[in-house]
């Protein structure tokens, strides 16, 4: 069976840091001030299609504003795709594993839309979304990557599935603190599994989110 692979490698992950619509040129970038504790992603199956490198950390620039470090931030971040596979001539269930590690919280949503059934939509959420949230003591949750399961049905006669992922990334108020105590940042990799044969995967830029988050 195949498995598809869509992972916080660069380019691909687009960013806002208001209201929607996303726009082309808003691409994410490699963290380039990353905290040595950060705990990292490694997928060690076979990948048959989609991001083939290693999950990087993103932010929408390369380290946290210093203007911004005391009251903290609000990150918006998306990645759209279009799966093409061989039409189903029987259900096909499809595991989907999402994991995810922000600095500091997150809240995201995965949406599938297969071109024969209804859309599903699925949210994964972890610690307080308010960026005014001071967290003095551990456990914190950049301590940790997260992993959801969110499996999907397929029905007999889809040819195409598409993929909306969006994730609301909060970096929490650090009062008196620099980038280098209080940096940010978002990790992920989705998993979907046991396709017959290895799907095309086509890059939707920039995203166009259905629902997206608030």
């Amino acid at each position: 069976m195949a498995l598809v692979r869509l992972a916080s490698v660069p380019g691909k992950t687009f960013f806002r840091l208001g209201a929607p619509p996303y726009v082309i040129g808003d691409v994410a970038v490699t963290v380039g001030q990353q905290f040595p504790a950060w705990p990292n992603i490694i997928d060690v199956a076979t990948i048959d299609a989609g991001d083939l490198g290693a999950a990087q950390y993103l932010w929408y620039q390369p380290g946290v504003d210093p203007a911004l470090v005391d009251t903290g931030e609000t990150v918006f971040f998306a990645r759209e795709t279009t799966l093409g596979i061989t039409a189903l001539l029987a259900a096909l269930t499809v595991p989907i594993k999402v994991k995810i590690f922000a600095d500091n919280a997150f809240q995201a949503r995965m949406t599938i839309s297969p071109d024969v059934g209804t859309p599903l939509v699925f949210d994964f959420t972890n610690g307080p979304i308010s960026q005014a949230t001071v967290q003095t003591n551990p456990p914190f949750g950049w301590q940790n990557v997260y992993e959801f399961s969110a499996p999907v049905t397929l029905a007999i006669g889809v040819i195409t599935v598409g993929i909306e992922f969006e994730a609301k990334v909060v970096n929490y108020a650090q009062p008196g603190g620099t980038p280098e105590t209080n940096t940010a940042g978002l990790m992920y990799s989705i998993l979907l599994d046991n396709f017959l044969v290895a799907p095309t995967v086509t890059e939707v830029q920039p995203p166009t989110i259905t629902n997206p988050l608030a």
